[in-house]
């Protein structure tokens, strides 16, 4: 039934996805200008498709953001500015996008993705529970123990959305407005600062 639901959603995007850029292109032929260059075409149309992508929701609203950036610099840039009627050069956008420290920062989120789709983080946070006392104190400690630990194997920031989301049932149990609560609030991201002092990876 999930998998019915999953393609269906899938396919429902998808029609929302192809009608958006149907629409933006027939508005665009039809309210551009008889004056309009190719750069004023491709960015009227990237506007009514936009807004159709957004209104719609065919694809998440960051994902817009990125096509936007994606589309202006592909369809407007050129590898070579001379040749480009705009002179915009492609290279010293699409470099940023390649940046070492980029990746750096999305191979953790990646890692910290892999862990959860896995449950490696749950097993970690078993095995530090298990050789504690079950006393507050000690839960925490074992928890910022595991955070310290995962945060010199990926960015402070993943390491961080990973353990809360491995503590939520905790949180939820105990509240998060109780002094437990808190206190593993505020010690998750103190231990992923602290162990993310410890390797390259983990201070991006």
């Amino acid at each position: 039934m999930k998998q019915i639901q999953r393609m269906v959603e899938y396919q429902r995007h998808l029609i929302f996805f192809l009608l958006s850029a149907i629409v933006a292109f027939i508005l665009t032929h039809t309210l551009r200008g008889a004056d309009f260059t190719q750069a004023q075409d491709y960015v009227l149309f990237l506007l009514f498709f936009s807004v159709g992508l957004w209104f719609t929701e065919a694809i998440p609203p960051f994902a817009v953001g990125i096509l936007i950036v994606g589309f202006l610099v592909f369809f407007l840039g050129s590898i070579d500015p001379t040749v480009s009627e705009q002179g915009l050069d492609v290279y010293k956008f699409v470099s940023t996008w390649s940046n070492s420290v980029i990746w750096l920062i999305l191979g953790g989120f990646f890692l910290a993705e892999g862990m959860r789709k896995t449950g490696v983080d749950q097993d970690v946070f078993r095995l530090l529970v298990a050789r504690f006392e079950p006393r507050p104190d000690r839960i925490l400690l074992s928890v910022m123990l595991a955070t310290c630990l995962a945060s010199m194997l990926m960015s402070n920031t993943a390491t961080t959305a990973m353990m809360v989301a491995t503590t939520a049932p905790l949180l939820v149990r105990m509240g998060e407005q109780s002094p437990f609560g808190k206190s593993v609030l505020l010690g998750i991201p103190i231990a992923a600062a602290v162990g993310g002092m410890g390797t390259i990876i983990g201070s991006p």
